[in-house]
């Protein structure tokens, strides 16, 4: 969820921009990462290979950053996202006086 979508308490939202931040950071550094050195590879064999080499470059970080997005999410996995009463709590489980 994005931090303006969060409701919540204050650590909630914290927890939502530090999500975030996390995904955001990986994906910028990977995608960089990827075709800055797809092209420096490629770069002695002509700007047709080079710009080939960092599309595939650019292809697999994105691939990387979604496995890595997911590593994440399970990192920040909600216990309960609902935020409902558990099942085992349920009103008609409550004894009436």
């Amino acid at each position: 969820k994005s931090v303006t979508k969060t409701e919540g308490t204050f650590w909630d939202k914290t927890k939502a921009f530090g999500k975030q931040l996390l995904k955001s950071s990986a994906f910028v550094g990977l995608i960089t990462g990827a075709v800055a050195v797809a092209g420096a590879i490629a770069f002695p064999y002509g700007i047709a290979a080079e710009l080939g080499a960092m599309a595939i470059g650019s292809a697999v970080a994105l691939i990387a950053s979604k496995s890595l997005n997911k590593g994440i999410d399970n990192i920040f996995k909600e216990k309960n996202p609902d935020k409902k009463v558990p099942a085992n709590n349920t009103f008609e489980n409550l004894p009436i006086a």
